[in-house]
C-alpha cells in the first residue's frame, strides 16, 4: 500500500481505474432495465448488440501494443482511460422513440469503443505497472492495484442500482457516462 500511494505512477493509476470501474459499473447495472424498459429493446436486440460490440475487445487485444509503440506508453494511458463514458453519452442521451434498429447500433457502437479502449488502457498501464516496479514487490503491488481497481465495482453496482430506484435509470447512464469520462 505505501509503495502503490507513494510512486505517483502507481497512484494515478489506481484512482483512475478505480474511478472508472465504479462509474463504469453505476451505468452497467441499469443498462439492461434502461435498455428494456425506457428504449424498448427486445432480448434479440440487445443480445445481437451485446455480441456485435463485444468484438471490440478483441480488436483492441490486436493493436494494442502498436497503439503503445506508436503513442507512447503515457499517451496511450491517458487518452484511452475516458474512452468508455464518452461511447456511452450518446445511448444515456437518446430520445424515446429512437428506432431499435438505431439503439441497437448505438449499443453495439458503445461496446465496441468501450471493448477496444478498455483492452488498450489495460494492456498499457499494466505493462507500465510491471515496468516500474521491482521484481520482488511485484506480487504485493498488484494485490494492491486489484484491490483498489476492482473494489469499487460492487459499490459501483450497488450505487447505480439505488440512483436508479431514486433518480431513474437514464440519469444513472448518464451520471456512470460523466464519471466514467
Amino acid at each position: 500500500l505505501r509503495y502503490v500511494l507513494g510512486h505517483a505512477y502507481l497512484r494515478n493509476i489506481a484512482a483512475c481505474t478505480a474511478t472508472a470501474n465504479l462509474f463504469g459499473n453505476v451505468a452497467g447495472a441499469v443498462l439492461l432495465v434502461y435498455a428494456v424498459r425506457e428504449l424498448g429493446m427486445s432480448a434479440q436486440a440487445i443480445g445481437l448488440a451485446f455480441s456485435i460490440g463485444a468484438t471490440g475487445a478483441l480488436l483492441g487485444a490486436l493493436i494494442s501494443n502498436r497503439v503503445s509503440t506508436r503513442l507512447g506508453v503515457g499517451p496511450t494511458i491517458i487518452g484511452f482511460a475516458g474512452i468508455g463514458g464518452l461511447a456511452l453519452l450518446p445511448l444515456a442521451l437518446v430520445p424515446a422513440g429512437t428506432p431499435v434498429p438505431v439503439l441497437a447500433a448505438l449499443v453495439a457502437l458503445f461496446g465496441f469503443v468501450t471493448g477496444v479502449s478498455t483492452v488498450v488502457y489495460n494492456v498499457a498501464q499494466v505493462s507500465l505497472r510491471q515496468a516500474i516496479t521491482p521484481t520482488r514487490m511485484q506480487g504485493r503491488m498488484n494485490a494492491t492495484m486489484r484491490w483498489f481497481v476492482w473494489g469499487t465495482i460492487p459499490i459501483g453496482a450497488l450505487l447505480g442500482g439505488v440512483l436508479g430506484s431514486v433518480l431513474g435509470v437514464r440519469e444513472a447512464i448518464l451520471i456512470g457516462a460523466l464519471g466514467e469520462m
